[in-house]
């Protein structure tokens, strides 16, 4: 995953049994005999036949984890008809976990622990439904419908969503299997316990040091399936969940038709589900879609490949946003009344800024007193200057000592280990290092995936300065 413009990455998966040779999977292509004389064939970044694992569909999401360091949002969307397991790759079972699961014990586990060597590392979490056109908050006893709306800096917000903060692997699982069991559910005659709705785990990461912050944003979405009402049996409120699931997948399949295409237009605004992924889809976010089907040639099935093709088409420029901001002022939000409430469920990468304080005002919009008003006097001047210098010296100094500091505290390594680190190509293990940002972190990278780097020499080459160096070996 880069900075540098991608396509929304697609992933296929065919659900078991699949004994219909009208449907073939051959390397990365998938053909589908559509009559006896036309065949039909799709193109996927990676392609799982029905006897594929969660592990081997994971090891295709767990290099999106990298965003985080990056500052990048990510969304990852389970999509196709109904019964054809999408829940499962996503949510999995306890004895065999999907894709949420496991990316929350590495976030909280393995990415965690080498974060927290550079930065002061907060998670939270929103878990949302989208049930006939209407927004729930799973996390909450009794969930309400929820309005979406944009806020001053025109961002995509659910009014009223809690952003529960997540301290532990254990707490997230009990947030999500508690959000999950209030998740609408119905049977029908091709799916015992078919989701109603479409559900939206979203994880936010922050990563703090005494001079930035970045918030990054992971949305998990599992989507309801297309029905065929003939095929599924729907009937009266079953019937009428199956045309809101069918009218929003069809709004987000003309959304990405229209991204795909360039339109000047992007209907984003035409279902709650477009309005709520609208920059996961076509902004600046890393995006990736598992293809879920049935293994045969049916017309939901050739209908799920033909919309993962139109979303390869879809260009994204995933970009990182950094806050810098000054330890010794506070962080707070915005006090003052706005459209949206202070707790929303943003679309940004951050959603967090510096407010700086001054006396006679605690947030720093308070009534100014009447020797505040006056214009001041050559000697007040004059003094204010000095004093503005010296806090400018004080704030300048500060964040810079406080990283001489950490540079010293920084256990050396061998040179052993120092290369055993660089050749992981491991971009969180490398970027851990001292004095190693994201350029030299890419660069050390892209280096060690031509040849190992063996000794210092090459470590030189590679973009380590023997200043570095120096911080590093024993």
């Amino acid at each position: 995953m880069g900075i540098e413009s991608t396509s929304i990455k697609s992933i296929l998966r065919i659900r078991p049994p699949h004994k219909d040779k009208s449907l073939r999977v051959r390397d990365k292509t998938v053909y589908v005999d559509k009559n006896s004389q036309e065949e039909l064939s799709f193109l996927f970044d990676a392609a799982y036949k029905s006897d594929s694992t969660q592990e081997d569909i994971y090891r295709n999401i767990e290099v999106y984890l990298d965003n985080i360091a990056r500052g990048i949002n990510t969304s990852i969307l389970a999509y196709g008809a109904t019964g054809s397991g999408k829940t499962y790759t996503m949510c999995g079972t306890s004895a065999d976990p999907g894709i949420i699961p496991r990316m929350a014990s590495d976030i909280f586990g393995r990415y965690t622990e080498t974060l927290s060597v550079l930065f002061k590392v907060g998670i939270e979490m929103t878990y949302i439904e989208i049930y006939n056109e209407k927004v729930y908050d799973l996390l909450v006893e009794e969930p309400v419908s929820l309005p979406v709306r944009e806020d001053s800096q025109g961002r995509v917000v659910i009014q009223g969503v809690l952003e529960k903060k997540v301290r532990t692997e254990k707490e997230f699982e009990e947030l999500f299997n508690k959000g999950g069991h209030r998740r609408k559910q119905r049977k029908t005659l091709l799916n015992t316990e078919s989701s109603r709705s479409h559900a939206v785990v979203t994880l936010f990461i922050t990563l703090s040091t005494d001079s930035t912050m970045v918030r990054t944003k992971i949305n998990l979405v599992d989507l309801a399936g297309s029905e065929n009402n003939k095929r599924t049996g729907n009937e009266g409120v079953s019937m009428v969940e199956s045309a809101s699931i069918n009218r929003s997948l069809f709004v987000l399949n003309k959304v990405i038709e229209s991204l795909g295409q360039g339109s000047a237009r992007i209907p984003y605004r035409d279902s709650k589900l477009t309005r709520i992924l609208q920059d996961s889809l076509g902004g600046m976010s890393d995006c990736a879609l598992i293809v879920n089907i049935q293994g045969d040639s049916s017309a939901e099935t050739i209908s799920t490949l033909a919309f993962s093709g139109k979303s390869r088409k879809v260009k994204l420029k995933p970009q990182s946003e950094k806050i810098a901001f000054n330890k010794w002022t506070d962080i707070v939000k915005d006090p003052r009344p706005a459209r949206m409430p202070i707790r929303g469920h943003s679309a940004s990468a951050t959603s967090l800024r510096p407010v700086y304080t001054h006396a006679g005002s605690s947030m720093g919009y308070g009534k100014k007193s009447s020797s505040e008003n006056r214009a001041p006097n050559s000697s007040e001047r004059e003094e204010k200057k000095k004093h503005k210098k010296s806090e400018a010296d004080h704030t300048l100094k500060k964040p810079r000592e406080k990283k001489q500091k950490v540079a010293r505290e920084y256990k050396k390594q061998s040179i052993e280990a120092i290369l055993e680190i660089v050749n992981s190509q491991d971009f969180l293990r490398i970027k851990s290092l001292p004095m190693i940002g994201d350029q030299r972190a890419e660069k050390i990278i892209k280096y060690a995936q031509k040849n190992p780097i063996v000794d210092i020499n090459e470590l030189l080459q590679a973009g380590i300065t023997k200043k570095i160096l120096a911080n590093l070996v024993i």
